[in-house]
C-alpha cells in the first residue's frame, strides 16, 4: 500500500493521535451539549410543575370569570405553600 511506503512512521503516528483527539474532543462536546439540553428540559419540567400546583390550588370558579382566575394566578406567590 502506497500509505505504508511513502509516509514515514512518525507521520503517520501524528496523524492517528490527531484524529483520536479530534474525537475525544468531539465526544466532550457533544456531552456537554447533552448536559446542557437535560437540565434545560428539567428546568422546563420544573416550571411547569409549579405552574400545575399554583392552577391546582385556584378555589373552585364558583361564580368567578376567567379574568378573575387569571388574576388570582398571576398575583400568587409560586413559593408560598
Amino acid at each position: 500500500m502506497i500509505w505504508g511506503l511513502l509516509v514515514p512512521q512518525w507521520l503517520r503516528r501524528f496523524v492517528a493521535w490527531t484524529v483520536a483527539g479530534l474525537i475525544a474532543v468531539a465526544g466532550i462536546f457533544y456531552a456537554g451539549k447533552r448536559e446542557a439540553r437535560q437540565k434545560a428540559d428539567l428546568k422546563a419540567l420544573k416550571g411547569y410543575k409549579a405552574t400545575r400546583e399554583r392552577m391546582d390550588d385556584v378555589p373552585s370558579n364558583d361564580g368567578l370569570g376567567v379574568d378573575d382566575i387569571q388574576r388570582i394566578l398571576r398575583t400568587r406567590d409560586p413559593h408560598k405553600r
